[in-house]
């Protein structure tokens, strides 16, 4: 009688499955540019072709659909266009030029088969930031309760609290990122942990994050404006921990970067997207774009940065 079902589990299985064709429009592809502008930095444009998702190629990694014969040209400060090489082994377009506070910059991209595209940024100035006083304290951490694939497996027993003033310029809009980077070292081999730093200062709370993801806490986020201390000087303090190390003095680096609110805008829907990608019954997230006729991101940081010791 065993068999008879597994027979009649199996017909009805099979008498379930059903092929659906699909019956849309094919999506045109889109030229995709990825490209931060840092103060001081040369510039790296990533460009890409958006695939339709039942072309065969739509499964290659994005080093495989980098555009590396398409002509891409940035313009500074209304200047004469200047052409950008591709580099192999980065797989981007790149320029020797490193762009300064103030200057205004335009990226155009064109490719056989695709509207060209393009967008401007401008490089801020760097903020009015300085570390007020830092001091490092005992706080005892458990590494058997801790997984190796876990973000603070390398701590140590020091946490540094570091207090830090912001000068905030009136009568504008700013948007800020904090970088906080703990260095260390095994074997000879320099590492860092990147952003994993806690606070309860209302400035780095969002209530749109409301799961925890990449190590940050539900509610928490890097990226803020200036709209509760706007043209005003504000004081918050942070905590980081230390990281082993047997071959340096471990130290931390912190950095406030001002952003550009194109990027600002970015960065808060990554982070929403982030926030929901598990969730079955989540919205979809439009990850912010100001490419015009494509897809992707142009943005400008510049950032003023303190190194710590411990």
């Amino acid at each position: 009688m065993k068999w008879i079902f597994c027979l009649f589990l199996l017909f009805i299985l099979n008498g379930c499955e059903k092929s659906i064709s699909f019956s849309g429009e094919e999506t045109k592809s889109l030229i995709t540019l990825n490209a931060l502008a840092i103060a001081g930095e040369p510039i790296k444009v990533y460009v890409y072709k958006s695939l339709f998702f039942l072309d065969p190629d739509s499964w290659m990694t994005p080093e495989k659909q980098t555009l590396s014969t398409a002509l891409v040209q940035m313009t500074i400060n209304n200047s004469l266009p200047v052409k950008m090489a591709y580099d192999n082994i980065d797989n981007c377009f790149v320029s020797d030029y490193c762009p300064m506070e103030g200057d205004q910059l335009q990226l155009k991209a064109s490719f056989e088969g695709c509207d060209p595209v393009e967008a401007n940024t401008t490089i801020l100035n760097s903020p009015d930031f300085e570390i007020v006083r830092h001091n490092s304290f005992y706080s005892k951490i458990d590494h058997y309760d801790i997984p190796n694939d876990d973000p603070d497996w390398s701590g140590t027993d020091t946490i540094m609290s570091i207090t830090a003033r912001l000068r905030d310029p009136a009568g504008e809009k700013n948007y800020y990122r904090l970088n906080v980077r703990s260095l260390g070292a095994l074997s000879d081999s320099i590492y860092y942990v990147n952003d994993l730093f806690t606070s309860y200062d209302i400035v780095f709370e969002d209530k749109n994050l409301s799961v925890s993801y990449n190590g940050w806490a539900a509610y928490f986020s890097n990226v803020f404006d200036d709209s509760i201390f706007d043209g005003t000087t504000y004081d918050f303090t942070i905590e980081t921990r230390q990281r082993t190390s047997n071959y340096f003095r471990p130290y931390v680096v912190v950095n406030l970067q001002q952003i550009s609110e194109d990027y600002y805008k970015y960065l808060k829907t990554l982070e929403l997207y982030n926030c929901s990608a598990n969730d079955i019954y989540a919205e979809p997230i439009r990850i912010h774009s100001n490419i015009k006729n494509g897809t992707g991101i142009f943005g400008s940081l510049t950032g003023t940065r303190y190194t710590l010791f411990f």
